[in-house]
């Protein structure tokens, strides 16, 4: 049972989710109550870590996607401190298809129908979206004076390039999407 948790646990920071545990075969007893052996400890619904894996506020964010369900994915503020764009406080932020409402504690949940894969990647083991994704979607939720200076730091330090930027804003931004024109704006200031 402990290897078999273990092969889950190793690529999610030590989180299993509730089919992996059964897989590992933990029974529902076990997987419901963790104090009598303390092998899992609930970290979020549906989400369990187990005991002795490192605590970590990215260990965290995993557990929020995890809870999010299938094809959810780190997003917005989460995924920039992921891609270490400075001036931003952790927060648990996750995207997920438009059809699905997972209620995940302490997470902000923003629903989309128009992730495209090439806009997913993996980082440190958490789905993250791309840099370029990840500041098209923060230039819907933050103000411009902060967008200008995530803009200037993405760019500097070649997190992505400034076409990058251009092409999240043409596929995706237009009339009525929030952050469209603060995004075109500092795109035009930063050649």
């Amino acid at each position: 049972m402990d290897r078999v948790a273990a092969r889950f646990a190793v690529h999610q920071r030590g989180l299993l989710t509730r089919p992996q545990a059964r897989e590992a075969g933990f029974s529902d007893r076990a997987i419901q109550h963790p104090a009598r052996r303390r092998p899992l400890g609930t970290h979020a619904s549906g989400v369990y870590r187990i005991a002795g894996s490192e605590s970590s506020w990215e260990q965290a964010l995993l557990a929020g996607v995890l809870a999010g369900g299938q094809d959810a994915i780190a997003s917005h503020r989460a995924a920039a401190v992921m891609w270490r764009i400075e001036g931003l406080e952790p927060v648990i932020e996750i995207i997920v298809p438009l059809a699905r409402r997972p209620r995940v504690k302490g997470a902000v949940i923003h629903r989309t129908d128009g992730l495209l894969l090439p806009e997913r990647t993996r980082l440190r083991d958490v789905p993250v979206t791309t840099p370029a994704r990840t500041v098209f979607d923060l230039s819907g939720v933050l103000p411009r004076g902060t967008m200008d200076r995530v803009v200037e730091d993405v760019l500097s330090r070649r997190i992505a390039p400034r076409r990058a930027l251009a092409d999240q804003l043409e596929q995706h931004g237009g009339r009525g999407r929030r952050g469209t024109s603060v995004l075109g704006d500092l795109l035009a200031e930063h050649p």
